[in-house]
């Protein structure tokens, strides 16, 4: 069917495609978006705060 996610590619909805070993640590896309917003926040800590000397 052309166009079946039409709808969804213009609401902003992104989809990805996750190997077999992804998916089994993350079986949902709310387990995923968890994942990356913590990885997003470490990320952010790691550069805003500069090493010891």
């Amino acid at each position: 069917m052309r166009g079946k996610y039409d709808e969804r590619y213009r609401s902003g909805i992104n989809s990805v495609l996750l190997e077999k070993d992804v998916m089994a640590a993350f079986p949902d896309s709310e387990a995923v978006n968890r994942a990356l917003r913590l990885l997003i926040e470490i990320s952010k800590r790691a550069t805003a705060d500069p090493p010891p000397e």
